[in-house]
């Protein structure tokens, strides 16, 4: 059922006979990158199994060789790609973000880098690896509901909101016969988008997750939270990839930012300014 979605889903994306390159884990039998294979292959895709990016010229090299029209990864993964891709290359028409948290500023380096459209994914290893994925509209993830029933609850009471009002995403599965799951709560927030999608899908259509419950820390005044984070820092050109480490407690309590940066350096002014927002 899983390399079903997967297929469907990734229709809106790939049109038959063009060339996939996936950078998800696939060597083993029934694992995400696997499956996606399975699916892309159904719907006269001709999926490309590369694995996890770990020397990105040598995936850039890869991407180039092949002609990719699509690629599927990580967020940070797709763009340490995009932050070293030669211009004179090929770029990608379409991009499946997956695994991850997909931050807003990360869509916007990619599609003004290759000029291509981002889509994003909703999953969980507990959902089967396929939960939701996005459409030509981009109003948000429709899901599996052949597969599962998702709900929005309230996360103090778990009781389920109106339609429209933010809560707690959980879902239960309805076909698994091994480890079934009942309202298995995933800590993200989020909500139903009321009404039609343009797309014409009768499936529901869930929001794109707003961060999660427990993933924040106060620090003095601040409520720091990993979105904020995302949005603010890789906005800045150069930027692979970030740390956040808080220490001490109280009045001594202190916000870290380690940074990973590709050849482009990004200004020490700059970085020092944008540091400072989350100092209190």
């Amino acid at each position: 059922m899983t390399i079903d979605f997967f297929g469907v889903g990734m229709s809106t994306l790939v049109e038959a006979g063009e060339r996939v390159l996936i950078f998800l884990p696939g060597e083993t039998p029934g694992s995400v990158g696997d499956l996606l294979r399975m699916g892309l292959e159904r719907k006269g895709a001709h999926p490309i199994p590369y694995g996890m990016v770990k020397d990105p010229f040598h995936a850039l090299d890869v991407m180039e060789k092949e002609q990719a029209d699509c690629l599927v990864g990580s967020p940070t993964q797709i763009l340490s790609l995009a932050r070293r891709w030669n211009p004179s290359h090929k770029a990608p028409r379409t991009i499946l973000l997956s695994t991850d948290y997909v931050p807003a500023a990360i869509v916007s380096v990619l599609e003004n880098t290759w000029g291509c459209k981002v889509f994003n994914h909703y999953g969980a290893t507990e959902m089967g690896l396929g939960g939701g994925v996005e459409c030509e509209a981009h109003r948000g993830f429709h899901l599996r509901e052949a597969d599962m029933f998702f709900e929005i609850v309230n996360p103090e009471t778990g009781e389920p909101v109106p339609d429209g009002e933010y809560g707690e995403v959980v879902f239960s599965t309805l076909t698994r016969r091994g480890m079934p799951l009942l309202r298995y709560r995933m800590g993200d927030r989020s909500r139903f988008i009321v009404g039609e999608c343009p797309c014409g899908t009768k499936l529901r259509t869930l929001e794109k997750v707003r961060g999660r419950f427990s993933g924040f820390v106060s620090v003095g005044d601040e409520i720091l939270k990993l979105p904020d984070f995302d949005e603010a820092l890789f906005s800045l050109s150069g930027l692979l990839n970030f740390s956040v480490t808080v220490s001490g407690s109280g009045e001594m309590k202190r916000c870290s930012l380690i940074r990973k940066c590709s050849q482009t350096k990004i200004p020490l002014v700059r970085w020092k300014r944008l540091s400072s927002r989350f100092h209190p």
